[in-house]
């Protein structure tokens, strides 16, 4: 069995009387293809939050290859390996794709103050942030502004930047959001291109990615886990089934 990567003990947090992460018990082993659903208000980015450090819990425990990280900061859980998307991009839109990917090369290497000067300069850089592009299939648009490409690119873009931290751990929150269904197949290919020991978890709304993307699901409500299992296993699930999907979309999933 491989290793595990990441894992929460009793993970809770609270705001006043509101329990919004009620002791989850979550791995994510090294490899994974692993989603996590839930309905509307379940407490997914609440938990994602959790795992990156961007809140901390109330109460319970984060492990990251095997070591208590609950205190760390985001900062150092970069460090230590991980990394994630955000639900909104937040990219420099008038700078080129391989700007974007550059600058957090350069930010991962430590040599982000040297940007001043001109990027032709920065072989080591550009080389890197290209090599993100080409894993990712979107070399072709390295010189176009990000603004010129389409919702599902910029995405794509994202991805790229995250990979720049070269992580053992990338989580994904939503990655297809606000792509059109036509152009949600360029997010799954372009994570059938990722290394396969990189463990991957998304968030994601769109069933038919996290049942062609996952070979592990998670299912929340209310802050709690109520389900965990295979694709099938999932689609199969009667409580699954009544919170979530309804009976169509689970049969057709």
């Amino acid at each position: 069995m491989s290793e595990v990567v990441l894992e929460t003990r009793d993970l809770n947090r609270s705001f006043g009387a509101l329990v919004v992460t009620d002791k989850v018990n979550f791995t994510l082993r090294a490899g994974a293809r692993h989603a996590l659903i839930g309905p509307n208000g379940a407490g997914k980015t609440t938990f994602v939050n959790l795992l990156t450090g961007k809140l901390a819990p109330s109460s319970g425990q984060v492990l990251m290859f095997g070591e208590d990280i609950t205190g760390l900061s985001e900062y150092q859980r970069v460090k230590k390996g991980m990394a994630r998307t955000f639900q909104i991009n937040a990219l420099f839109m008038d700078m080129t794709v391989l700007e974007n990917v550059a600058l957090a090369v350069s930010e991962h290497q430590g040599t982000a103050w040297k940007l001043f000067k001109p990027l032709g300069k920065m072989d080591s850089v550009i080389e890197a942030a290209y090599a993100q592009l080409c894993m990712l299939g979107i070399e072709a648009y390295a010189a176009r502004a990000v603004r010129e490409l389409s919702y599902g690119l910029q995405r794509l873009v994202e991805i790229a930047i995250a990979l720049s931290l070269n992580p053992r751990i990338l989580l994904l929150d939503e990655p297809a959001a606000g792509v059109p269904a036509s152009e949600s197949g360029i997010i799954l290919s372009a994570l059938d291109r990722l290394d396969p020991s990189i463990a991957i978890m998304i968030i994601e709304h769109d069933m038919a990615l996290v049942f062609r993307f996952a070979d592990e699901i998670t299912v929340l409500e209310r802050g709690r886990v109520v389900a965990h299992g295979t694709p099938q296993e999932i689609s199969t699930n009667e409580h699954v089934r009544s919170i979530y999907f309804g009976e169509r979309q689970v049969a057709h999933g």
